[in-house]
């Protein structure tokens, strides 16, 4: 994974092999009192009206809920400003706006 697209891919893979339930994160002994999800991805298809995130995909509606998905919505978080950080040159002004009042 050498990028956040390369996470968003490998997630994928996840939710497309059905393989979400088996995917967990190791257990909570050192933080039992913040974490109260094992899951790495939470996302339920055709959930209801209050979700963190959704996405079309064919005629299937998927939904990461705002409650029971903490991970999920903490990994989808991080990913949104890595990529928002990975900015290229090429899209920043290369000249400088200077603005000279008298």
């Amino acid at each position: 994974m050498r990028s956040g697209f390369g996470i968003f891919e490998y997630l994928g893979r996840v939710l497309v092999t059905g393989s979400m339930e088996s995917v967990t994160l190791s257990p909570r002994e050192y933080d039992v009192e913040t974490r109260n999800d094992d899951h790495l991805l939470t996302v339920v298809e055709n959930g209801g009206p209050d979700c963190f995130a959704t996405a079309w995909h064919g005629t299937a509606f998927y939904c990461v809920p705002n409650s029971g998905a903490e991970n999920t919505k903490l990994i989808f978080t991080m990913l949104r400003m890595l990529i928002a950080s990975n900015t290229s040159p090429f899209t920043l002004n290369s000249t400088p706006t200077v603005r000279v009042t008298p």
